[in-house]
């Protein structure tokens, strides 16, 4: 499993994350922007039609925990994706573009991170499933508590993109596949 590092230049936050027992500082809290969190693609056409569904993927939990060290929080994320393959697609790879954001607590971004999983779809199998581990390091020279900070995880959309999770193309509901619904949860926790 592949581990993506990057160094977040601003404190960030992770919800359900803790340091050693003996440490109380909270964590940066993690979740997953709602509009964002599903990637379909439908090659070159403006408007999203079944049969030129090429490939899919949606976000569907995110956990995180954290440890302070040196002036510093280590936090770490577990990103689970689905993907789906479409009647459209050539090839067994499908790549998706996705960005973790740090938020402040007036929900400023202060840094980006844009990245993209590679997902293999075989010919037999419709759907698969991946989890990327995400390592960030947050500078916290005053040793402080990391809950006035947030990381938001979401796939990089075109507009059409965005207006179809947003059902504006007349579907009752956005689908990351034509036969599966999105879920679609309040909270980042993992559906157990």
């Amino acid at each position: 499993m592949r581990v993506n590092r990057f160094l977040l230049l601003l404190p960030a936050m992770l919800a359900a994350c803790s340091g050693s027992p003996k440490d109380q500082r909270a964590c940066p809290a993690v979740g997953i922007v709602h509009d964002l969190k599903q990637f379909a693609d439908f090659g070159r056409s403006e408007k999203p039609s079944r049969h030129e569904f090429v490939a899919a993927a949606r976000m569907d939990s995110v956990l995180g925990d954290c440890h302070f060290e040196d002036g510093k929080i280590i936090a770490e994320a577990d990103l689970d994706l689905r993907a789906y393959r479409g009647p459209a697609m050539g090839g067994e790879r499908a790549e998706f573009p996705y960005f973790a954001a740090v938020l402040d607590q007036n929900d400023v971004v202060v840094a980006k991170q844009n990245m993209s999983v590679t997902i293999t779809l075989s010919q037999q199998d419709k759907m698969a499933e991946k989890t990327e581990q995400l390592r960030i390091t947050i500078p916290n020279p005053a040793g402080a508590d990391g809950n006035k900070w947030r990381i938001l995880f979401g796939f990089q959309l075109s507009p059409e993109q965005l207006a179809f999770n947003r059902g504006e193309f007349g579907e009752p509901m956005p689908t990351a596949s034509p036969a599966l619904p999105v879920q679609r949860s309040k909270s980042g926790g993992k559906p157990r």
